[in-house]
């Protein structure tokens, strides 16, 4: 979804609508009522997706099913073919018609793929890691490996559309420049963002947009975004969308159960959120890569390599989910689709390399499948002690979905939600709910709803502990 229809989206939804959650607890002897505010915010949700490869081919099987609208979309720069950083624009586009280890049909092929699962091409975001023979100690990338970068990328980009007629939208030029694989200096970054456009500039090569700058963590230091950040404050258009990879820093303070543990990522988050906004307020929030590291949970076990197969993981990566919605992330694409057989240390994929399914792909298919797509983000208050749950809500002028996951919910309200909504509909209809994990019954769940004095009122009762309820519905206007 562009800028425009994003923006004429936010005027055209007249209806204001206000959420109120008033939770009640009950104690011996004294009730008390807790309530959660969530407010309209001025972003979009466009939808989840995946990072998948473009050398994988089981890609068309994993990803039917999990109701995604993006991908981001990681291709090979292999070093056996990359022999010189000389090379002129007409060679590097020779570079990806000539060589066999990063062959353009791949990644033709992948798009072509992504688009029959319902994966539009304006919705796949094109990422991949400098060439190591162009770093240089440290693995930093400046100086003549920052320009041939930057030429290698709009030559892909002039090649695809030449050879294959694919409009490349998105590309993340950078992944994690601070370090993970390899390290662009603040400055360079800009700077390698600013050849990017110009080199397409001079080769009349147009209508993609620079997505970054990609940082690694959320912890908000001066070793993670804020240097990446504060760069474009001169050139705040420079950059076309934000992006981060919402992983948590400190790991000691997520390897537990406790409410604070679940929460780390939003409230660290909000603070980089905050100081994207400071720089340009209007550009989008993409999170391109997203998931837990916390392996220790309930139990006080550490599942160290086993921690992706466990059901708790995917209460974790929920939670953090959540956490991204609650600070307007319009994009969240989930790390990975599969783990891959050429990298099996990286334990975390929706797949293992076996073609097992982890408990997480149920869960991550679940909330796609009931938040609407352009529909606007709400933002609730700071949690109130007492409330346990973690929550996230998207409406439209018609629909809405919400999240509630009470994995490990020690907060003694009973289960018990009366949700007032402000709205000038009438009633709610087609409410429904569906449960994590799919052994919980949802049968149990009781609720009414009904219209007065303009608030619409949906009673819940007896939602389970330790499930994430996922539930939908519409407004009859």
């Amino acid at each position: 979804m562009s800028i425009v229809s994003r923006i004429s989206m936010i005027v055209g939804l007249s209806l204001t609508i206000v959420f109120t959650i008033v939770i009640t607890r009950f104690l011996i002897k004294t009730s008390n009522t807790i309530v959660t505010i969530f407010t309209p915010s001025n972003k979009i949700w466009l939808g989840s997706g995946v990072n998948v490869w473009a050398s994988n081919t089981n890609t068309a099987n994993q990803i039917k099913g999990l109701n995604c609208t993006f991908a981001r979309l990681w291709i090979s720069s292999n070093d056996s073919d990359i022999v010189s950083l000389s090379y002129d624009d007409s060679q590097m586009d020779a570079l990806w018609l000539e060589s066999p280890q990063i062959a353009q049909w791949f990644i033709a092929n992948s798009v072509t793929m992504l688009e029959n699962n319902g994966i539009l091409l304006e919705h796949v975001i094109f990422t991949m890691d400098a060439p190591v023979s162009w770093l240089n100690t440290g693995n930093t990338l400046t100086g003549q490996g920052l320009i041939s970068y930057s030429r290698l990328w709009v030559s892909l980009i002039n090649i695809l559309a030449q050879y294959h007629n694919i409009s490349v939208k998105y590309i993340e030029s950078a992944n994690e420049p601070n370090g993970r694989s390899e390290y662009i200096s603040p400055s360079d970054y800009y700077n390698l963002t600013l050849n990017i456009k110009h080199i397409a500039s001079a080769r009349n090569i147009t209508g993609f947009q620079i997505i970054g700058p990609g940082i690694s963590s959320v912890l908000m230091e001066t070793q993670t975004i804020e240097p990446w950040t504060i760069g474009f404050a001169s050139d705040p258009k420079l950059l076309d969308t934000w992006s981060i990879h919402v992983y948590e820093y400190d790991i000691d303070a997520i390897d537990n159960d406790g409410f604070v543990a679940r929460t780390y990522v939003r409230r660290q988050l909000a603070l980089n959120v905050a100081m994207m906004n400071s720089v340009n307020p209007k550009m989008p929030i993409f999170a391109t890569e997203y998931a837990t590291l916390c392996q220790t949970f309930a139990n006080g076990k550490n599942q160290s390599i086993n921690a992706p197969n466990t059901i708790d993981y995917a209460f974790r990566v929920t939670d953090n989910f959540c956490g991204m919605l609650s600070n307007g992330v319009e994009v969240a694409i989930l790390w990975q689709l599969a783990t891959q057989s050429w990298n099996p240390a990286d334990i975390m994929g929706l797949w293992t390399t076996t073609g097992t399914v982890r408990p997480e792909y149920t869960a991550f298919s679940m909330a796609n499948s009931i938040l609407p797509v352009g529909g606007v983000i709400y933002i609730d208050n700071p949690y109130i002690n007492g409330d346990q749950t973690i929550k996230a809500l998207v409406a439209s002028s018609t629909n809405f979905g919400m999240i509630l996951s009470r994995y490990q919910t020690i907060d003694a309200l009973d289960g018990n939600l009366s949700i007032r909504i402000k709205n000038r509909a009438i009633q709610l209809t087609n409410i429904s709910f569906t449960a994590f994990p799919t052994n919980i019954t949802t049968s149990n769940i009781t609720f009414s709803s009904y219209a007065n004095g303009g608030y619409i009122y949906l009673e819940l009762s007896n939602i389970p502990y330790s499930s994430i309820i996922y539930l939908k519905g519409s407004f009859v206007q």
